[in-house]
């Protein structure tokens, strides 16, 4: 009796560590979602809004993250920066993608003829995350490479996925960000509804200084198929291209490399996850 209730203590308390072990981790993994590509370092006020963790949570995480190589400690200032660790998974996740070497030469060919910047993400919560990234010769500077995360509502990408999302998970995401922003929200709302009004017509919506003030975009879905997860594709400048050229031309170029990233990967017989 004594080894079997002793067992079953040894089990609990095993079972016990495991899961405190998984939400650990979860907590990390929620931790490293935070950051963006592009952006100021992170302290620990940051990461626990972000990441919306308590900032005791967030200091004893941040303490290890450093020790193994997965954050940086910023030498630009307090807060933290991704790791050498944390560069080296994403990028080795995202290269095993058969969705990366499919797509990326139909990309290509439109931000050269453009000279533009062309970008394919996936959706994650609130922002779409960059899987694949293009530019043309002369938009090496403002290069958003992969990794890098734009805002759902207010980006050309975002709004394409909105439009091509089913519907009740459509109007959920509206309804988040409504309830998030009482104030801001409606105006953030409106626009979306004016893409998708504008996507019902020709297949790909724009973004004219709605999200940055200097950038002009538009951004058409890519269907993979039913069991697929919806992407979406951007196409934008800083430069001066004017609006009449991306509604007339950019935009039904855009819808065409949607088209043809799709057949590519089903003409490859690849699942978005390579099985």
């Amino acid at each position: 009796m004594r080894i079997t209730i002793a067992g079953r203590a040894r089990g609990d308390a095993q079972q016990g560590e495991d899961e405190v072990g998984v939400v650990s981790l979860a907590r990390g993994l929620e931790l490293m979602r935070a950051f963006g590509t592009r952006e100021t370092p992170l302290a620990n006020k940051d990461l626990a809004e972000r990441a919306r963790l308590p900032k005791p949570t967030v200091a004893r995480l941040t303490y290890t993250l450093v020790e193994t190589g997965f954050l940086s400690v910023s030498a630009e200032g307090p807060g933290y920066r991704p790791g050498e660790k944390m560069r080296r998974l994403g990028a080795a996740c995202l290269a095993s993608l058969p969705l990366t070497s499919l797509a990326r030469p139909a990309m290509q060919r439109l931000a050269d003829r453009f000279d533009i910047s062309v970008a394919l993400g996936a959706p994650d919560r609130e922002s779409m995350v960059y899987l694949v990234d293009c530019c043309g010769p002369g938009t090496v500077a403002m290069r958003l490479r992969a990794g890098t995360s734009v805002p759902l509502t207010e980006t050309a990408m975002g709004r394409a996925y909105l439009w091509a999302a089913a519907p009740e998970l459509r109007e959920r995401r509206l309804a988040e960000i409504l309830a998030a922003d009482p104030e801001g929200g409606e105006a953030r709302v409106a626009n979306c509804r004016a893409g998708f009004a504008e996507a019902d017509r020709t297949g790909f919506v724009s973004s004219f200084g709605q999200w940055l003030r200097h950038v002009s975009a538009v951004g058409a879905p890519v269907w993979l198929g039913p069991d697929e997860p919806l992407l979406a594709l951007n196409a934008g400048t800083s430069r001066r291209i004017s609006e009449a050229t991306f509604r007339g031309e950019v935009g039904p170029a855009l819808v065409e490399v949607a088209a043809e990233i799709a057949s590519a990967m089903g003409a490859a017989g690849q699942t978005f996850w390579g099985e």
